[in-house]
């Protein structure tokens, strides 16, 4: 085999690899149909059906007051403890992130972080009827989120309702590669065809002086 082409070889099948590795590190952002989850007031949060189950890991509820936790993880809302365990949040317009187009399509240029400081702990104030995305840790998994009830204070009983996107039927949502990743890996392959074409003609020369 000419020493060249088994050079290219070599170097083709090191991207091939950093492209599986680029799959198998992918997001998926779920673009399915829209779900509406309610809570009632003084609803028991340990009961399933006032659980909205995301993933094994993860389930968003709320007790009679205070903020959102994850029952699967937690056994109630932690003030400065990354409640829900297992996710973070990004909302428009607070935290650093933009006054539109927030989306989980376009979670690669969004700030994420708590529930609690994504809502620069204004939770009354900021928390209806603003675009959010929540992005699921452990699954990578992101989703579009509004809320459009809270009940606010001891007497409201905790209740609260959003609408967020879905797996949809097939339970995947779209896979989408890491931003970075995925132009690192559109970069190596454009530089590869450039170097193949300009550095071939002086590598033959060279390995035929050598050899």
């Amino acid at each position: 085999m000419d020493k060249v082409t088994g050079l290219c070889g070599k170097v083709i099948a090191v991207i091939f690899l950093v492209m599986l590795t680029i799959t198998a590190n992918a997001a998926t952002v779920w673009t399915g149909p829209e779900i509406t989850f309610s809570k009632a007031a003084f609803a028991d949060p340990t009961m399933a059906v006032n659980q909205d189950s995301l993933t094994p890991l993860v389930s968003i509820t709320r007790a009679n007051t205070q903020g959102l936790f994850n029952p699967i993880q937690e056994p109630s809302f932690q003030f400065g403890g990354g409640s829900p365990i297992g996710t973070e949040w990004a909302f428009q317009g607070l935290n650093g992130n933009p006054d539109s187009g927030v989306s989980a399509e376009n979670f690669g240029s969004l700030i994420f972080t708590d529930w609690q400081n994504s809502l620069e702990s204004r939770v009354g104030p900021n928390i209806l009827d603003r675009p959010g995305v929540v992005h699921l840790v452990s699954e990578d998994i992101y989703f579009d989120i509004v809320f459009t009830e809270w009940g606010q204070g001891g007497g409201a009983g905790g209740f609260f309702t959003y609408v967020r996107t879905s797996a949809g039927a097939e339970g995947a949502g779209e896979v989408v590669p890491v931003p970075a990743a995925f132009w690192l890996m559109a970069s190596g392959l454009g530089l590869l065809g450039f170097l193949k074409q300009r550095l071939t003609p002086h590598l033959r020369e060279h390995v035929q002086n050598v050899g």
